[in-house]
């Protein structure tokens, strides 16, 4: 049930309650008129003093500032920033956790090796095959790599498009300078899937656009031409690369 208390007298500050509701009831917020007295000296504050179940809690800029300190807010991080030696301890701070995120972002976006994410293909997919718009956006703002690898097989995005034939992320990933011979961990490399899976296009594409290597074997030893049926076409493909 809402309701309000009136006033009681402080001294000579009169005082009046406003209903403050929690998950489990009410409480009341008390705004008092304390007198403060600072080394002696009765202070004035402009903002009212609020008493919520017997605690007190005063304004704490203003109060700060009484005590020759200064308050600094930084809401994105919830934290609050109290200082009296002239550093500005809570913006040093935020610069620093933003270098230290840029540079872990630098690191990991740089390394060739991309990055390893867990269950990648269905992470980035709908209705079971991946998205280009998903992918494309998550590059752009960083938060994928064009390198990414399945975290269990080191399949890349480049060897999971190929075996979907999915000329939409292929396309994607092309456009941002995808590591075309980067091996899952097997050894196998986009190359090798682009022959097991007879694609002739994807086999065009990385040997005459990417220019990847054809002789580069897997953990077996073997090469994509070992992959393939003499005299067939992926065979007289890789064969003109010897």
């Amino acid at each position: 049930m809402k309701k309000f208390i009136m006033g009681v007298l402080l001294g000579s500050a009169l005082t009046f309650s406003v209903p403050v509701f929690a998950n489990n009831g009410e409480v009341v917020a008390t705004l008092t008129k304390f007198k403060v007295l600072l080394n002696g000296k009765f202070v004035e504050l402009k903002n009212d003093i609020i008493v919520i179940n017997g605690t007190s809690y005063v304004p704490l800029r203003e109060v700060s500032n009484l005590f020759g300190h200064e308050v600094d807010f930084d809401g994105e991080n919830g934290i609050i920033g109290i200082e009296n030696d002239g550093q500005k301890h809570l913006e040093k701070l935020k610069n620093k956790n933003d270098s230290e995120v840029k540079l872990e972002d630098t690191k990991q976006l740089s390394d060739t090796s991309g990055q390893y994410i867990k269950d990648l293909q269905l992470k980035y997919s709908k209705d079971g095959k991946l998205d280009p718009e998903l992918i494309k956006r998550a590059i752009e703002k960083k938060k994928l790599s064009v390198n990414a690898q399945d975290e269990d097989t080191g399949n890349s995005l480049l060897i999971l498009a190929i075996i979907e034939n999915n000329f939409p992320v292929y396309q994607v990933l092309k456009d941002n300078g995808v590591d075309a011979e980067l091996p899952n961990k097997e050894g196998n490399t986009p190359l090798h899937f682009a022959t097991l899976e007879k694609s002739s296009f994807y086999m065009g594409e990385l040997l005459n656009h990417f220019n990847v290597k054809a002789k580069v074997k897997n953990n077996e030893g073997k090469m994509p031409i070992d992959l393939t049926q003499k005299n067939s076409a992926e065979y007289r493909k890789l064969r003109i690369r010897d």
